[in-house]
């Protein structure tokens, strides 16, 4: 992720954010990789890749994203998964 520069700049303020997961392979382990953007310019916000998932790590993630930028106000987009909704609601 660092060589690829994804984990952008800090303060950023966006007013929609996409959030998803995707799973990963390195080296036959399987990773889940949630990432953050700005939904206007499809920059990424937070990239984080986790050995598991659970609602908790989530909740990291997301909490990691509200300490780097500027999201109180934001719009968040997610898809159905029931799991991200609920991290949302408890962040």
């Amino acid at each position: 992720m660092q060589n690829a520069d994804l984990q952008q700049g800090i303060g950023k303020s966006p007013n929609q954010i996409a959030t998803d997961e995707t799973v990963i392979r390195i080296n036959d382990q399987r990773f889940w990789l949630y990432a953050a953007s700005d939904q206007a310019t499809d920059d990424p916000l937070h990239v984080r890749p986790f050995s598991t998932t659970t609602t908790a790590l989530i909740e990291i993630f997301l909490r990691e994203l509200w300490q780097k930028h500027d999201v109180e106000a934001a719009e968040f987009f997610v898809d159905g998964a029931n799991h991200l909704q609920t991290a949302l609601q408890r962040v």
